[in-house]
Parts: C-alpha cells; sequence; structure tokens
C-alpha cells in the first residue's frame, strides 16, 4: 500500500469527522407547508444537482490536498536524505553557539554522536589556538547579515585535529529566534596535497642544487625521463636525451659500463630495492663527468621488475677532492711510516731499558717472614736473616720481630708503621686479603727503595700472613730515569718544533726578499720592454704571457712564504694575522667563519706562532673531517690569561679519538700548547659540531 492511499484516506476520514460534527450540531427546522408547497419537482432536481456538482468538487479538492500533502512529504523526505548524506557538515547553532541541528556528515568530521553533539558548544572543539579566530567569525556572523567564513583547525575528542572551512550566515524568521546556519568542509585532503606539492618542489630544488636532476625509466616501456636539471649538468639537447638509455649506452665510459650490469643484476638476484653505483659520463662538451647514481628498483605484484627511479648527481667535483685527498694521504702516510720507526725505535730503546732492570731486579732476593694468627713471627728466610743480623737494632733472635733499621715496623709511633699494623689487624682478622707500601730507607748514606707485601695464605688451616720485603731501588732509579728521558725528549720537541719554525722563517724571508724581488723587477722590466715596444704585435704577443708567468710565480711565490711563515705575523702581530688567515681558509674551502678577535695580544714571538700554528691546524681539522657549514674563532682575555676557542656545527667528535695513539695532529697541537705553559680540550657541544679550546698565561 502507497504512501498517497494512505494519506488520502487519513484526510478523508478528518473531514467525515468535522462533517458529521458540525452536521450534529445544526439544530433541525422541520419544513412547513408554504416550504414543501415552494418546493417543486424540478427544483428539487436542481439543487440535488448543484449538490452532487459541490460534493464531486470537493472529493477533488480532497484528491488535489492530499496529493499535494504526499509532494510534501516527499519532498521533505529527499531534502531530509541531501540534508543528512551531504559532503559537508550542516550545522544550525542559536545566537550563543550551541550546536541545535546537525547532520550526520558533520558528527562523523567531529567523531561524536549526533546525540552528544545537540545543546553542546562549537567552540568546544575549535583548538586553543584558533579560539580568537572563532571568535571573530561567531560575533560576525551575529552582527552582520552577509556570510561569514574561515579556516580553522578543530579536533576530536580522541585529540586528533584537522583543518576546516566554515561558511556561515545569521537567518531570521517571524515568531522564531535567531539563528545560526553553518556549512563544515573537512580541508585535510586539500592541505595534504599542497604539502606533497610543496615537498616535490622542493625535492626538485634540492636535486637541481646538488648539480643533478631525476630520470625514470619504464622497463615495459623503455620509456625514459629525463629531468631539465640533467640536461644542464650534461649539457645535451631535448634531441639528444629524448634517444632515452641509447643516449646513456654511447656516453657512459667504457670500462664503467662493463661495470655497470654485473651490479645491476647482482642488485636485482639479492631482491635489493635500492642500488647506486659511480661512474662516469661524457657530456656534449667532450668531459667526464662523475656521476653518483642512485636508483629506486620497483616491482609488480608478481615481484617483476617494471620501473627504475633514479637521481643523477654530479660529483665530479667531490671526485677531484678524493685525488687530492689520496696524494695528501699517501704523503701523511709515508710521514706516519717515518714518525712509526722513529717510535718503535724509542719503543726498543725503553723495551731494553725495561728488560735490563727487571734483569736486575730479578737477580735479588727478597726478604720473606710468616706471621702466625698472633703476628708473631714464625718463619724466615736467608736474606731476611741475614739482614736482620746486620741491621737490626741490638742483638738477639732474628724471629723475635724486631724491627730493623729502615723497616716500615722500625718506628714504633709513626704514622707509617700505625697503618701496617692495622692492615696485618685487619689482615688476621679477614678483613682484608693483601696488603702493599713503598718505603723509603737510608741505609749507610744511601737512599733505597723498598716494596713491602703482605698476603695471607690461601686455603683452610690455620691463618699465616706472608710479608715480603722486595728492594725496588734499580726500578725507582729506572723510573725516574724514564721520566727524565722522557722530560728531555719533550724539551727535544720543543727544540725541533723551535727550529723547524726558524728554518721555515728564513726559507719564507728568502723566497720573499730575494725570490719574490728578482720576480718582481723581472716582471717591471718585461712590462717596460713591452710598454716601449708598444705597437709591435709580434713583440707584445712574446711578451705578454712571458709577463703573465712571470706574475703567477710571483703569486705562488707569496702563497708559499706565506703557508711556511705568515711574514706579518712578526710585523703585525697575532691579531692581525688570525684576521688575514681567516678569508683565505673560508676561500679556500667555502666553510663560513665569524672572528671575535680582542684590539691587540701581547705574546712571545714563540707562544704567537704556536697559538696561530695551533688555530691553523684546528681550522684546517674542520675543513678534513668535520663536514661543517660554518666555523666561528673567538679569543679574548680573562685575568692574566688568553683564551682562544675553535667551533664548528659539524659532526663533532668522539672521546676516543680525541685521545687515539695516532691523532698526530691534536697530539702536535697539545705538545704546543703545553711547550708555553698552556692546556689544549678539545670535546663535542651539546647544539652539535666540536669546541677546540687553547688556555695560556699572556706573559709564557
Amino acid at each position: 500500500m502507497s504512501k498517497g492511499s494512505d494519506a488520502r484516506r487519513w484526510l478523508a476520514s478528518q473531514l467525515r469527522r468535522s462533517a458529521e460534527t458540525l452536521l450534529a450540531g445544526t439544530p433541525e427546522s422541520a419544513p412547513t407547508n408554504l416550504d414543501r408547497q415552494a418546493l417543486r419537482a424540478h427544483e428539487l432536481e436542481e439543487l440535488l444537482h448543484e449538490l452532487q456538482v459541490h460534493q464531486v468538487e470537493l472529493e477533488m479538492q480532497n484528491e488535489a490536498l492530499c496529493a499535494a500533502q504526499l509532494d510534501l512529504a516527499e519532498a521533505r523526505d529527499r531534502y531530509l536524505d541531501l540534508f543528512e548524506c551531504a559532503p559537508v557538515g550542516y550545522l544550525t547553532l542559536n545566537i550563543d553557539g550551541f550546536i541545535e541541528e546537525i547532520n550526520q556528515t558533520a558528527g562523523t568530521l567531529l567523531a561524536t554522536p549526533r546525540s552528544r553533539l545537540l545543546g553542546r558548544r562549537l567552540a568546544g572543539f575549535v583548538a586553543a589556538e584558533d579560539r580568537n579566530r572563532w571568535n571573530n567569525f561567531h560575533l560576525g556572523m551575529k552582527q552582520a547579515s552577509q556570510r561569514q567564513d574561515c579556516e580553522l583547525r578543530l579536533c576530536r575528542p580522541t585529540g586528533e585535529c584537522f583543518v576546516a572551512h566554515l561558511s556561515g550566515q545569521r537567518t531570521t524568521s517571524i515568531n522564531r529566534p535567531v539563528t545560526l546556519r553553518l556549512t563544515l568542509t573537512d580541508l585535510s585532503d586539500a592541505h595534504q596535497l599542497d604539502a606533497l606539492k610543496e615537498n616535490a618542489l622542493r625535492l626538485k630544488l634540492a636535486v637541481e642544487a646538488m648539480s643533478g636532476g631525476l630520470y625514470d625509466w619504464n622497463r615495459q616501456t623503455g620509456r625514459v625521463y629525463w629531468s631539465s636539471a640533467l640536461k644542464r649538468v650534461f649539457g645535451a639537447h631535448d634531441g639528444e636525451l629524448d634517444r632515452g638509455r641509447v643516449w646513456w649506452r654511447a656516453n657512459v665510459h667504457p670500462q664503467d659500463l662493463r661495470r655497470i650490469r654485473p651490479a645491476v643484476l647482482r642488485a636485482i638476484r639479492n631482491g635489493e630495492s635500492q642500488f647506486s653505483i659511480e661512474y662516469r659520463i661524457q657530456s656534449l662538451d667532450g668531459r667526464w663527468i662523475y656521476v653518483a647514481d642512485r636508483a629506486h628498483i620497483e616491482r609488480n605484484a608478481k615481484g617483476r621488475i617494471y620501473r627504475f627511479v633514479g637521481t643523477l648527481i654530479d660529483i665530479t667535483e667531490h671526485k677531484k677532492m678524493e685525488l687530492a685527498q689520496a696524494r695528501q694521504n699517501e704523503s701523511l702516510e709515508e710521514k706516519v711510516a717515518q714518525r712509526t720507526a722513529e717510535a718503535e725505535t724509542r719503543a726498543r730503546d725503553l723495551a731494553e731499558a725495561e728488560r735490563f732492570a727487571r734483569g736486575i731486579i730479578d737477580s735479588l732476593s727478597s726478604r720473606l717472614c710468616v706471621l702466625d694468627e698472633h703476628g708473631n713471627i714464625i718463619a724466615t728466610n736467608r736474606v731476611w736473616r741475614e739482614y736482620v743480623e746486620a741491621h737490626c737494632v741490638g742483638a738477639g733472635d732474628p724471629h723475635s720481630g724486631r724491627a730493623a733499621a729502615g723497616d716500615p715496623l722500625a718506628d714504633g709511633s709513626g704514622p707509617m708503621t700505625a697503618a701496617v699494623r692495622r692492615a696485618v689487624k685487619d689482615m688476621l682478622s679477614g678483613k682484608r686479603r693483601s696488603y702493599q707500601l713503598e718505603y723509603e730507607s737510608t741505609e749507610d748514606g744511601d737512599v733505597r727503595w723498598f716494596n713491602m707485601t703482605i698476603t695471607r695464605f690461601a686455603g683452610e688451616g690455620p691463618v699465616r700472613l706472608v710479608i715480603r720485603h722486595d728492594d725496588i731501588t734499580q726500578r725507582k732509579l729506572v723510573e725516574l730515569e724514564s721520566e727524565r728521558t722522557a722530560m728531555q725528549l719533550k724539551q727535544l720537541g720543543r727544540h725541533l718544533q723551535s727550529a723547524r719554525e726558524a728554518q721555515s722563517a728564513l726559507i719564507a724571508r728568502e723566497l720573499h726578499d730575494e725570490l719574490g724581488a728578482g720576480l718582481t723587477m723581472l716582471k717591471l722590466a718585461l712590462a717596460t720592454m713591452a710598454d716601449e715596444a708598444e705597437g709591435i704585435e709580434t713583440f707584445e704577443g712574446r711578451f705578454g704571457p712571458l709577463i703573465k708567468q712571470v706574475d703567477s710565480a710571483l703569486k705562488v711565490t707569496k702563497r708559499i712564504s706565506g703557508s711556511l711563515r705568515p711574514a706579518m705575523l712578526d710585523t703585525l702581530g697575532l691579531v692581525e694575522t688570525i684576521r688575514w688567515y681567516l678569508p683565505q681558509f673560508s676561500d679556500a674551502t667555502g666553510i663560513k667563519t665569524l672572528l671575535r678577535l680582542p684590539d691587540y695580544v701581547r705574546l712571545s714571538n714563540a707562544a704567537n706562532i704556536i697559538v696561530f700554528r695551533i688555530i691553523q691546524e684546528g681550522l684546517t681539522n674542520v675543513a678534513r673531517h668535520a663536514g661543517a657549514n660554518r666555523a666561528w674563532v673567538h679569543a679574548h682575555k680573562r685575568k692574566g690569561w688568553l683564551m682562544a676557542c675553535i667551533a664548528d656545527d659539524g659532526v663533532g667528535i668522539s672521546h676516543e679519538a680525541v685521545y687515539r695513539q695516532d691523532a698526530f695532529g691534536i697530539i702536535g697541537m697539545r705538545e704546543r700548547a703545553q711547550s708555553v705553559d698552556g692546556e689544549l680540550s678539545i670535546k663535542s657541544r651539546r647544539a652539535g659540531g666540536t669546541r677546540l679550546c687553547l688556555c695560556l698565561p699572556l706573559d709564557s
């Protein structure tokens, strides 16, 4: 049964009941004789016909009214369906911002059942940082009749937030309070799309900044896409790169091409998703360019490869730096081998001295005695008895336990004697397992050293303590000699550094004063001759290259002279020399530097060159190992001390690397600092990078 039939029957029954009610309330009037006479037959027929017509009209009006009611109900159902299933959220708020009506889409966006949303403030879902924006939007809807729009973040009860677009307008109607109609649209997908576009643009700019580009090889179709950046790197035309892999195979170096295919096949067999290799490729101008190829291998659902997507980065300059670094490493390895040979020679000498001292000590016998659980001597060896007989204070039994002259127990009131007796007591009671003491003794005017060791018998049985006195005079003498030798080696190292600096200064002066002056005069003479021969193109063409060669030789002479020893260090001082050196370092390495120095620092000539060399070596290490983009050089004076620090934003340095035995650069800097009573510390910064600090007295 249809909805229309039900509605018509319902309306008809309602009209019937209403008509009967009205008819029942109308009083009956009996027709008079006059009336009955007036009503004739044809009049009755006309009246009956008129009544029937009115009845038909009423029925037709009733059917039209039922049809209109049915259409209205169907339209309302369609409106409700559209309202509930709309792609955007619809909300009706009262003037104070409380939710009165909300569709299913809005409830889904807010992740809250509709029953819990009705009567709740929409402002409660607005993120804290967007509350002011919501207040302005709400106030605009209340005060203005125009449509208001805004974007803000709404937060679900789970804590998840999303970006939403709100569009609202105030509505008014007769006999109804003012309401606010809003639409709610989720902009998360749009923002994500914008973010993806921005990331793609950022990736493109980053790849282009690295002197490289992207490629995409579809293995099924054979088509290859080359980004515009690769065309610039290879210097190729569009027609060249349109040839795809044919152009690539024709321009890759033959030696590299033979090793690329096995490497690719190996990666495919291993099921790897990424592949990287470095090789040479020829550009349009004939140059061989080193490139780093980083590819991502994509497979379909069956595991078959159908696509290679990757980047080609120009690493030619990096390869040149690697070659230069390799040549420098070879030179350093030669120096390391030389230093290693010297160190091995010194180690053999020290080992020989140690073996000699150990042989002397092993040739001597120790003085031994054994104590019982009461602390009485119950046994001694021959050397002990001979020693007691020769040095005992007064006659007596060598087992009596009297102390000999020079023994720690000889002075019964001394602190050493008290410590030994406490140790013996603790060992007898089981509180200690061993005790050792080195002491000095004077015998017949000679100073000797002894080592007393007290040990306890292992195993079960009565408590027994063994006291052993070893003559360690020779070892002490060797230790003193080793310390003296180490001091002499350190002084020799300082002397060698001073001699090397003096030799470098002499060579630098000779290069600057003699060779530099000669080249300058030669350049002036050639320039003068060229000016005098002006107009003679052949003569000028011959002298022009000579002048350039002399100028280049003069620059090389100045550079070598400055690297050996900056002349301005002796004339303008340390501060100006550092100010001169840092721009050269930045130009050579590309590392930005920030300098902060006092106006003037007064140090000795030796201290000046040491501070400069340490700063020079520290910056060299920054360029070689730190991978930094920026370096800071700060120096200041404080309470008679000079504090010079170098910091960078590189990868930092570990504690083990600072104290490695083969860290010759750090060892050299530390020895330089110690030669002027200074201290050197190197450690990683919390913010990243490394910090080197040199502290030395201003009067060094």
